[in-house]
This record gives structure tokens, sequence and C-alpha cells, in this order.
């Protein structure tokens, strides 16, 4: 743990209160499922729990510093100040002296993670917070191309495949790059031409399905216009409208509320808050992609796609989706026709799933 937060840890000014927090301020996306450098897992049975991050340990401090217990929003806040490239982490809150509660946290990482393990940790007197996530993957700036070029680095768990990097311009223009090795061996150069600031996201697809990895935001703005449109969260709206307003205001056809597909969306929406598992496939009871489980209830479409968010309430949800470019590469793409849309909410927090198809049909089995 960093000097820095060893101090920060020794200021907390009032007792915390006893508390454990599980949250899962990440988010999970597919823009469809169609017809080098890496980060290396550990190779031992002797390899610590969790590899320490800086980024980790200051967004830890920074939540043992607060009053209440940390939900999804803190959680995200924290991270984010802390300059971490990290999409979501789960996040522990317990008395010092309760070594079991941090051995039971850690066990229950290790045995959701699809990648190698890093934590960020801070302590008082009397309190402890654990900061854990999966690093599966990392941008970095290449500080080699020199102050003009913004270049980046991608690193690559070996377990992850169908990398892409995700891109929202300062326009609100969507972009899509593939990584393959040469990418993973030199590294990636924004385009010239986009304004910045770029925001990246680094998206590859490993044993649980596809998700997002890393995020990143590349250069500086030009002027003092501000960025294009996302995906209010402000009112009492729902997520129907504001996919629809976001399609329009892109420019793509409005689409046809389908049955089949509101019945699997409200289906995994269930099992994504049951398990607490925000992902497309591995969630208990749903080890299929969306393509499959649509196979399965006689679906079939040209192309599936899916979004999929938790947060501690439907405004919280709705923000994670308005901060993932991958998210709206899937809610704008002009190819899909049909959408099922699933909301369920639960005393953890609520879940919603978008499910997208291209022209689909019934097939009865």
């Amino acid at each position: 743990m960093s000097t820095r937060c060893l101090r920060r840890q020794r200021t907390a000014r009032r007792p915390l209160g006893v508390a454990l927090a599980s949250l899962m301020a990440g988010i999970v996306a597919v823009g469809a499922w169609p017809g080098g450098p890496g980060i290396s897992a550990p190779s031992s049975a002797q390899a610590p729990a969790c590899a320490p991050e800086d980024a980790l340990d200051e967004a830890a401090a920074a939540l043992l510093l607060r009053p209440s217990a940390p939900d999804g929003d803190s959680l995200s806040v924290a991270l984010a100040e802390a300059s971490s490239d990290l999409p979501g982490a789960r996040v522990l809150r317990a008395p010092v002296s309760d070594a079991r509660a941090r051995a039971r946290f850690l066990a229950e990482a290790r045995q959701r993670a699809d990648a190698p393990l890093v934590c960020g940790e801070a302590e008082s007197e009397t309190m402890r917070v654990l900061v854990v996530a999966s690093r599966a993957g990392r941008l970095t700036l290449d500080s080699t191309r020199g102050e003009n070029a913004d270049g980046v680095r991608v690193a690559l768990a070996p377990s992850f495949r169908d990398a892409y990097l995700a891109g929202r311009d300062a326009d609100d223009q969507l972009h899509r790059w593939p990584v393959d090795d040469d990418v993973l061996a030199r590294g990636f150069t924004v385009p010239a031409g986009l304004p910045r600031p770029v925001l990246l996201q680094l998206v590859a697809s490993g044993p649980s399905g596809p998700r997002p990895l890393s995020r990143l935001l590349v250069g500086t703005a030009a002027s003092t216009s501000a960025s294009g449109a996302t995906l209010s969260v402000d009112g009492d709206d729902d997520l129907p409208s504001r996919v629809g307003a976001l399609r329009a205001h892109h420019g793509v056809r409005d689409l046809r509320l389908n049955r089949l597909l509101v019945v699997e969306a409200s289906a995994h929406a269930a099992r994504v808050c049951h398990s607490g598992r925000v992902r497309h496939q591995g969630v208990e009871g749903d080890a299929e992609d969306p393509r499959e489980r649509l196979l399965r209830r006689g679906v079939q479409a040209r192309v599936v796609g899916e979004t999929v968010a938790r947060g501690r309430d439907l405004q919280a949800a709705l923000r994670v989706l308005s901060e993932s470019p991958s998210h709206h590469m899937t809610l704008v793409d002009p190819r899909f026709t049909d959408v099922g849309y699933g909301t369920v909410n639960t005393a953890g927090g609520t879940c919603v799933v978008a499910l997208f198809a291209a022209w689909p049909r019934y097939v009865p089995h």
C-alpha cells in the first residue's frame, strides 16, 4: 500500500460503523453475436490473493473517509477520482478485527473472477475498506510517441479474445477499431481527425462472455463546446423511451417491441440480480450467450445484441449505460429491428437488460 494511502487512513475522522458491502459498478456490453503482449495469470498456488494497484489503494482510502457505507455511485466516483482505468470493482467494508470477512470476500472474488485479481486496501484504527477487480486488460497512454501523438498501449489477458476498441469522440460520434496482434505489439494511435477528447474502451470476450475491460480518456478538448448527448439519467422516464431518444439522436430507425424478446430480457435481468453477476453468459442457470438463449426459445435472428447493467436503482443502472461507448454502439446499431426490455428491482439493486435482434422469427421446436 502506498505511503499516501497510509497517511489518508490515519486521518479518518469518525468510526464508519459496521458494514459489509459487495457492490458492482461495472458494466457489460456487446455489439452483436454474428454467425503480443498480455496480462499474465498467477503461475502457482503460492501466488498472492490479489495484486495491489495504487489507484485502487486511493479509491479504498476515499471510501474509508466517507461517513456512510459504500454504494455503486460512491464506488464509481472513487474509481474515477483515483484515475483508475477499470470500469468496475467490488468493495468490502468491515472491522479491521474481522479477518474472516476479508478472507470470505477474497474467496468469493476469486471464484467469480475471469482474470487475475487486483486490489487496493485502506485501514483506520477500526475499519477496513478493500476494493477488488478482475484485471483482464489495460489501456495506457504511450509516452514514447511524443506530446502530439495520442498513442495508446493495449494489454490483454491470454484467456480473452475478439478484442476491440470502442470510442466516443467529443461530437458524440461512435467508432470501433479491432485489436489484433499488431495493436497488441505496437499500440494504437487515435486518428488525428477525431475531435478530442476521445473516450476509449477496451472490450473483449472471456470465459464468461464479452465485457468492457479498461477505459481511457485521450486528448484534450479543442474548444469549450460540450460533448454530444448521452443517455440522459434525469427525470422519471423509463429505459425504452430513453433508448428511443438516443436512436433518434443518431438518426437510426425506431425499434419494435417484441414479446418474445421481452420474456428473455426479463428472465436474464432476474438471473443477473439473483446471482450478482453482470454478464451475458456464465450466470447460474444460464450458460449460453444471447443468441443461444433466444434459440432455446425458438427465436432466430440475423444479428443479436444485448446490454446489461446493474445499479443501486434505475437511475444508477442507466448512468452505467450512459458512460459506456460499447453500450452506445449496441443501443444505436442500425441493424436491429426489434427489442425487448427487462427490469428487475431487488433489495440489492436494479438490473436492466435490453435485448436486440435483427428481423427475428419464431421457429417452433
